[in-house]
């Protein structure tokens, strides 16, 4: 699935390290995005989804504190419908002050057992 269209939506031009980590998706490669706050993280973590939500896939997207996860959650929910993101997106919405850093999502949640 292209990003090309994701892209071309966009309001600005991304930056060098975007682009090439659209590059690795697009090659449906895995990606570890290091960068200070506001450097634009978010954007490639989006066209992540929106390349497998166009692909027919699914994806969580994780954050570390619940407000962020209630607005990722509402951003997502604007963009794809709340009923898509809930349903077929299946954003996991999670806060690790719960399960703790060492623990495991998958303990006691059958949705995670095929990962």
């Amino acid at each position: 699935m292209s990003l090309d269209r994701y892209v071309s939506q966009l309001a600005f031009e991304p930056d060098e390290f975007q682009r090439r980590a659209f590059e690795i998706l697009e090659r449906n490669e895995s990606i570890v995005v290091s960068a200070p706050t506001g450097a634009g993280k978010t954007l490639i973590a989006e066209a992540a989804v929106h390349r497998s939500v166009e692909g027919g896939g699914r994806a969580f997207y994780t954050t570390p504190i619940k407000a962020l996860s209630n607005q990722k959650f509402a951003d997502l929910s604007l963009v794809y419908g709340q009923e898509r993101v809930a349903e077929t997106v299946r954003l996991a919405k999670m806060n690790l002050a719960v399960h703790g850093l060492g623990g495991d999502i998958r303990q006691g949640n059958t949705y995670y057992e095929d990962l």
